[in-house]
């Protein structure tokens, strides 16, 4: 018996026939409550349960709506956006814009982009636009900002540009030290300037 077979009351039946198809049904009605009832065997619009338990849901293909859950573990999850919030402060990862970001209140965004200057970048974003990028490539790490300031590692030599108008700079001179002297260039300068004055320059 591999599906129940529910026989039909009609109004010619004798009383024998009824007998006869109340058994039927205590039988089917056994067969099914024994352990043999399965989604192969239901055929439903709506299901209402307290509790459903299943040793296996496989191959669902429908628009489940909304759906509320304490936990969900899964082996991979594929989907157009995941996000902690609809507004506001949220992490978003989209698969339009393939990328993961932090917004805060103000629209300000971190963001991590799959592709600037051929490998994965970290995105400052001010919410209108980007305003600078950090990156590894084939040469080093690198710092670039909207403004045309921008920190390379390039070749064992550390670059820094403050663009054509800009300049680069510290408070003081003592800013600069020399790790295997442990002196600063201010000292270096200073000794200089008083071996200058003492030759009387």
């Amino acid at each position: 018996m591999s599906t129940p077979n529910l026989p039909k009351v009609n109004g010619a039946m004798e009383t024998k026939d009824l007998v006869n198809l109340v058994a039927i049904l205590i039988k089917e009605l056994s067969w099914l409550l024994t352990g043999n009832l399965d989604v192969k065997n239901i055929r439903a619009k709506s299901i209402t349960a307290d509790r459903l338990t299943v040793d296996e849901l496989s191959a669902i293909s429908a628009n489940l709506g909304h759906i509320t859950a304490g936990l969900v573990e899964a082996v991979t999850i594929i989907g157009s956006l995941i996000k902690t919030a609809d507004f506001g402060q949220r992490v978003e990862l989209s698969s339009s814009e393939n990328l993961l970001k932090a917004v805060n209140f103000s629209g300000s965004q971190l963001r991590i982009v799959p592709d600037v200057a051929g490998t994965p970048a970290l995105e400052f974003n001010n919410g209108s636009g980007s305003i600078g990028v950090i990156f590894l490539d084939t040469w080093g790490l690198n710092l670039v900002s909207s403004l045309s300031i921008a920190i390379s590692s390039t070749m064992g030599n550390l670059d820094l540009s403050a663009g054509n108008s800009g300049r680069v700079t510290v408070r003081n001179w003592g800013q600069f030290g020399n790790r295997d002297t442990g002196r600063s260039l201010q000292q270096e300068l200073s000794e200089l300037s008083a071996r200058i004055s003492a030759l009387g320059g």
